[in-house]
């Protein structure tokens, strides 16, 4: 397995939902996943925003000429609007956008990298009940540079 990057990763998780489901109206938050969602004014429907949770070595001895493995933990949130007059059918929908976002993230190329659907840890409707917002968390083993 070579190396690859932390940043590269998350990258290639972005730029892997972007190709899948752009046609369907998908497009990336300017704003990290810490910040998206604050304030309704910085989002859009089928918006997403992808970061890094944490890294950590994994049973690998470190070696500097070859690097080490390591667990990264992903963050995919994403909105989705719910109108007024229907919004239970808007939440059904939001839930099936989150497994299409997950069908993305699991058709990532996954030369030196594998990945996993970790957990789903909260699912919320905030903003007067017109944005249901959702958090997918994956699980990417790769080796990464110590040089």
């Amino acid at each position: 397995m070579a190396v690859l990057s932390v940043s590269a990763v998350r990258k290639r998780v972005q730029d892997q939902i972007t190709t899948s489901l752009s046609a369907q109206g998908w497009r990336v938050s300017r704003f990290v996943p810490e910040l998206f969602a604050r304030d309704t004014d910085q989002i859009a429907p089928r918006m997403f925003s992808v970061g890094v949770l944490s890294t950590r070595p994994i049973g690998d001895r470190q070696r500097v000429t070859t690097g080490t493995v390591v667990e990264t933990m992903l963050s995919v949130r994403f909105c989705w609007r719910l109108r007024a007059d229907n919004q239970v059918q808007d939440y059904d929908s939001g839930l099936d956008a989150e497994e299409d976002l997950c069908a993305a993230v699991m058709s990532t190329s996954l030369i030196n990298l594998h990945l996993r659907l970790d957990l789903i840890p909260d699912r919320q409707v905030f903003g007067d009940g017109n944005w249901f917002l959702g958090n997918l968390i994956f699980r990417a083993q790769h080796r990464i540079p110590l040089t």
